[in-house]
Order: C-alpha cells, then structure tokens, then sequence
C-alpha cells in the first residue's frame, strides 16, 4: 500500500463514518490522526450532537491493520463512559450504532 492509498482508504472510511453519524445528528467535530511510515490514518474521531451536547468518540483499528480496507474494525465510546461492542466491519457500525447510542441515553447517569 502507498501512501496515497492510504489517503484514499481513509478518506473513504472517515466519509462514511461521518454520513452515519450525520443522519444520527451528529457533527464531525475533531479528528486524530496517526503517522507511520508511508502510512496515514485516522485513530479516532469524536461527534457531537447538535440538540442534546453528547459525545461519540469513534475508534479507527492501528496502521498495521492498514491492508485489511474498507471493512475494519471499529468501537466507539458514548460520552466517555459506555463503550460499544467491537464492530466488525463499517457496514456492521452502519447497523447497530443508531441502538446503540439509544440504549446508551437510556443507560446514562443522572447529572447534578
């Protein structure tokens, strides 16, 4: 893999995550990039929603994991506290991150 498949693969997955997380009401609101060799990844990115402030910080798998494509692991983290299921694929996030963060509303501590 060069590095602008690299860039490329990245560029997809990042697009992707985001449309879900879009239509889930979230933005796109930083991003943690990794740099290893000729490889350039996204480790993680954190969302946030526009009506209720809460957080979903999405993890990306290592570099080494790289050649896997489009098709990767991925785990999330709901306001800090909840961590999901490991995914096996984007499509398998695609599925089940929508009850997931439901679930984790209704999981979630009182404040105050």
């Amino acid at each position: 893999m060069t590095h602008e498949d690299s860039i490329q693969l990245d560029r997809e997955r990042v697009l992707f995550t985001d449309r879900i997380m879009f239509a889930l009401g979230f933005r796109h609101e930083m991003a943690s990039k990794s740099y290893s060799g000729p490889y350039e990844f996204t480790e993680s990115i954190l969302y946030i929603s526009g009506k209720s402030g809460h957080s979903v910080l999405v993890f990306f798998p290592h570099v080494e994991q790289a050649e896997r494509g489009i098709e990767i692991t991925t785990q999330a983290s709901f306001n800090n506290e909840i961590e999901s299921p490991e995914w096996k694929s984007l499509h398998e996030f695609e599925k089940e991150v929508a009850s997931w963060i439901e679930e984790c509303r209704g999981r979630e501590r009182p404040h105050g």
